[in-house]
């Protein structure tokens, strides 16, 4: 058998207003979700219980539900409520404080009026079921120098870029205009097939598609291949971390795998000493976007970017 604060508990979670005849009415009102910068704290929404001392007439609401759930009469439950206001009634004027669980706690002042407080633990907002305040911390801002260095890199980088397309564009016709000279069928459809197999490189393939966790101030020739023979195929990973040393890599790795990702590796370039923890890798930059999207959209990894081996 439930007690009368376990009714009103109950009710308070489907209905804005619960009447306890005799005594007052407990009304939850709406708070919004809300971030405090300065506390670091981020809190669900929830619904708070206030108590109207002026509402205190029978609506039925209560009667009816411990009727229904202890098979009484809508009489006898009225009767009960009845001994619960009394006694609750007696207990304040004696300067007593009422503990209702769940609810919160009533003391009565000075003037005979009832004072409540509201329990602090307590959330009658159905939507926000199992949530919980979190804290939060800040990342530290950069300074004016950190921002001047990495301008200059990105001017850096723009000029490399310009020095690699010079190099292939003038590679790629000094080999057509040979094979064109010689007159050899054989020779010319060797050029065509190298300058198929020789990709410009772009400055979207050069750099991540999103390097707000990266250390950027490495050239983007480190991650370019050399013009030899023998050019291995690029590899596209997705990216969801990027640490200093394996000891951070491990644990971040360690953390997604307990949240049932698989498939983490790491990786390594031949100039960065940066450690980059992978989710996947593709042949093309198209598969690997396709797939980043996805996985922007699991928590923890929605600032995945793609990294060009």
């Amino acid at each position: 058998m439930l007690s009368i604060e376990q009714h009103i508990s109950f009710l308070l979670f489907d209905h804005e207003c619960v009447i306890v005849p005799g005594l007052g009415a407990f009304v939850t009102n709406t708070v919004d979700a809300a971030v405090d910068i300065r506390l670091g704290l981020i809190s669900p929404a929830r619904k708070e219980v206030v108590f109207n001392n002026l509402l205190s007439h029978n609506d039925g609401l209560l009667a009816n539900r411990i009727a229904t759930h202890e098979r009484i009469g809508f009489a006898e439950a009225n009767s009960k409520i009845q001994e619960f206001v009394d006694s609750l009634t007696s207990r304040l004027r004696k300067g007593e404080t009422v503990t209702l669980p769940q609810i919160g706690s009533m003391t009565s002042n000075r003037d005979n009026v009832i004072v409540f407080m509201a329990d602090p633990q307590s959330n009658y907002n159905p939507d926000s079921f199992g949530l919980q305040t979190i804290s939060i911390r800040l990342l530290p801002q950069q300074s004016k120098v950190q921002c001047e260095e990495l301008k200059r890199d990105e001017v850096w980088r723009s000029v490399s870029i310009h020095r690699q397309l010079s190099g292939w564009a003038a590679t790629i016709v000094a080999l057509l205009c040979f094979g064109q000279y010689l007159g050899d069928s054989s020779l010319r459809t060797l050029s065509s097939e190298q300058a198929s197999i020789i990709s410009l490189p772009t400055t979207e393939s050069s750099s991540p598609v999103n390097p707000s966790d990266e250390d950027i101030s490495y050239s983007i020739a480190d991650e370019m291949p050399e013009a030899d023979s023998n050019i291995s195929q690029p590899v596209f990973h997705i990216i969801v971390g990027s640490y200093t040393t394996d000891r951070d890599a491990d644990k971040k790795i360690a953390e997604l795998e307990k949240q049932g990702i698989t498939g983490l590796s790491k990786v390594r370039t031949s100039k960065s000493k940066r450690i980059r923890i992978s989710v996947a890798s593709f042949p093309t930059r198209e598969e690997a976007t396709t797939h980043n999207k996805s996985i922007r959209r699991i928590k923890g990894m929605e600032k995945a970017w793609i990294l060009q081996n």
